[in-house]
């Protein structure tokens, strides 16, 4: 496993071989990049988020794991991830019980996944329900729109 420098994420020296743009990185490299979230200045932050989309779908269980970090840029990253990286069907769990994180991004933002998962994250309903009264108007929002969506397909 490669080591990231935390003060050098633009450094991270990764290859893309298979020709559509897709970075192939194993599972613990994902998640040292998204580790390495809770050092990284705005630029740095958007090229781990970046290289993280371009693994695509391999990176789905550790974005899932991500959403359990104590660490709240790690957290919102995933959530943010997982929404923008298809099929993230094996995350539905995970993005369920962030609906009950004391983030209203993260609320959000799974939301967001779950609704673009759609049907196949039916089990999330109740949660998307509950998050539908939350304090947050965001929140409240996207909860709405992923209950109409996942029900209306």
């Amino acid at each position: 496993m490669r080591a990231f420098n935390k003060n050098r994420i633009s450094d991270l020296g990764f290859d893309s071989d298979d020709g559509l743009g897709r970075v192939s990185l194993s599972g613990g490299e994902v998640e040292q990049l998204l580790a390495s979230l809770r050092y990284t200045d705005p630029q740095s932050h958007r090229a781990v988020c970046a290289a993280v989309r371009q693994v695509g779908a391999a990176a789905v269980p550790a974005l899932a794991r991500a959403l359990r970090s104590p660490v709240l840029a790690i957290r919102q990253s995933a959530a943010r991830l997982l929404g923008q990286i298809s099929p993230a069907d094996v995350a539905i769990e995970d993005l369920t019980r962030a609906m009950d994180d004391s983030d209203w991004l993260v609320r959000m933002w799974s939301a967001d996944a779950l609704a673009r998962i759609g049907p196949t994250a039916r089990d999330a309903v109740p949660a998307l329900r509950r998050a539908a009264e939350d304090t947050d108007h965001h929140v409240r929002i996207s909860a709405a729109l992923a209950i109409q969506g996942i029900l209306r397909r």
